[in-house]
């Protein structure tokens, strides 16, 4: 289930590729073998601020190539979520990475609602709700 790229929110960073659809959903898009550390989450966050200009929408992220993230960069991720997106769907393929998500919002419940996903069709419906 695709919906086409919004060229002008295209943003292409060493760690991740963000985007808003044309139905307004964000994406996350994780890159293969790039550590994410809290210097990239800065920027990230700027670039989901930038793409938004402040409106806050569902995202979904894909995270199957993120490798590990450490607490300084969840902690800034979960203090800065709600200002861009209202809620977040984590999509996976793995289930190691979604056992590990599951404890992770479990422990500590993002700020929006979340659910994690094994597929995309599943992720953009509930995100439209």
């Amino acid at each position: 289930m695709t919906s086409e790229i919004d060229p002008y929110s295209l943003t292409e960073l060493e760690s991740c590729r963000i985007y808003k659809r044309s139905d307004d959903i964000i994406v996350y898009e994780i890159k293969p073998d790039k550590p994410i550390i809290l210097s990239d989450v800065k920027l990230h966050l700027a670039a989901f601020l930038e793409i938004q200009k402040g409106k806050c929408t569902p995202l979904i992220v894909y995270a199957d190539h993120l490798k590990r993230l450490g607490p300084e960069e969840k902690a800034f991720m979960n203090a800065t979520i709600a200002q861009f997106a209202t809620k977040l769907a984590i999509m996976t393929t793995n289930p190691l990475p979604t056992f590990i998500y599951r404890i992770a919002f479990y422990l500590t419940p993002p700020p929006v609602p979340s659910q994690i996903f094994r597929s995309e069709k599943e992720a953009i419906e509930w995100l439209k709700k």
